[in-house]
């Protein structure tokens, strides 16, 4: 009988990371657009933080052991 064994890996908070981005993205835009100082301040602050946060970032991998046998 043959024994095989198949490992497989999946990112499974990844789309938390992407919405993140996203989101300082979307802040960029705006503020690129704005020209109040206070508005594009407290966007600026906005990305700051979410930056770090997305730096920070840290992604659950879920690993998956399969084995099947003939």
């Amino acid at each position: 009988m043959k024994i095989l064994e198949y490992l497989s890996e999946r990112i499974t908070n990844i789309s938390e990371l992407e919405k993140l981005l996203e989101t300082i993205n979307i802040k960029a835009q705006v503020a690129r657009k704005s020209t109040c100082i206070s508005d594009i301040q407290a966007l600026v602050s906005d990305i700051a933080y979410l930056s770090e946060k997305a730096a920070k970032f840290e992604l659950r991998i879920e690993k998956r052991k399969i084995i099947l046998s003939e």
